[in-house]
């Protein structure tokens, strides 16, 4: 008899072991119920943050771009402006005029329309009339004279402002302005 009752509590046992097991299967078809929305929904949490973090490297990356290739045709300019300087460009006969042409040819893709560009010698502003500045090229080609060339760019953020208003308030500036500087010393 104590052998049956050992037989029976073992076919017991096993009969609950069955049933752990197959509520261990039911288990999770319970607990994955009512979730086949739940990575859309996590994907519309998800998608704003993504897009601004992806908008504002595109912003960045634009305006780096658009200063790095003012720094390039400010360094042209002045180039050009040592080369007059040197003596190597004896059929210029305004400088500035000639200048600009050149940052403008190396900035073409910026809007050289926005584009401001300074010529100074020995520090002090060229004042530039509508025909350039022909009456300072004995100073831009005398030696021991520095020649600088200035530009200033705008450029505008303002496309961040709707988002950054929507992340905590964050407010993005308006506008910026590059500015290239380059000097160049007459020996």
């Amino acid at each position: 008899m104590a052998f049956t009752q050992v037989l029976n509590r073992s076919a017991g046992s096993k009969r609950l072991i069955g049933r752990i097991r197959s509520c261990g299967k039911r288990a999770p078809a319970r607990l994955c119920a009512g979730e086949e929305g739940q990575s859309v929904l996590e994907m519309a949490f998800m998608m704003p943050i993504l897009m601004t973090l992806l908008m504002a490297l595109f912003w960045v990356g634009w305006t780096y771009n658009n200063q790095i290739i003012l720094t390039q045709a400010v360094g042209a300019g002045g180039a050009f402006l040592n080369s007059v300087a040197q003596g190597g460009l004896n059929g210029v006969s305004d400088p500035c005029g000639s200048a600009t042409t050149e940052i403008d040819d190396w900035a073409a893709t910026l809007n050289t329309s926005h584009l401001t560009i300074t010529y100074y010698v020995n520090g002090t502003a060229v004042p530039l009339t509508s025909g350039g500045c022909p009456s300072y090229l004995s100073e831009f080609q005398a030696r021991g004279n520095t020649v600088t060339v200035q530009a200033t760019y705008p450029c505008s953020m303002s496309a961040l402002n709707g988002i950054g208003n929507l992340i905590s308030g964050t407010s993005f500036s308006s506008g910026c302005l590059m500015t290239a500087k380059v000097s160049e010393s007459v020996y």
